[in-house]
């Protein structure tokens, strides 16, 4: 105690600026700590479909066949590879989420056929 008290008596600022960095130290380890432990319920699970999203990317995110989606956005498997949901979805005159919605349903029932 009395080393800390002569610390902070010769160099106040300095002291403090360390007192900061450790704060910043413990909770920067504490949020550390907490994203490692609910990494799961974060990450663990699929994205909803999104309007940004192209073909591609949800094949890949998803892990559903090329031609199980090109069936359902009645396209040939390798055309539209870079357009989005919403692009898609203004050709065919619908909406992005209603899109997206058909598409979930579309996966939902290859991963059904495919248990």
């Amino acid at each position: 105690m009395n080393a800390t008290r002569t610390a902070f008596k010769r160099h106040p600022i300095l002291f403090i600026a360390f007192l900061i960095a450790l704060v910043a130290v413990a909770f920067f380890a504490v949020r550390t700590v907490d994203d490692a432990l609910h990494w799961g319920d974060r990450f663990g699970h699929e994205p909803e479909i999104a309007g940004w999203m192209t073909p591609r990317y949800i094949q890949r995110t998803w892990n559903v066949p090329a031609d199980a989606l090109a069936e359902a956005l009645q396209i040939e498997p390798r055309e539209a590879r870079r357009k989005t949901i919403s692009e898609l979805a203004v050709e065919r005159g619908e909406t992005a989420p209603e899109l997206a919605e058909r598409l979930e349903s579309v996966i939902e029932d290859w991963r059904e056929e495919r248990e």
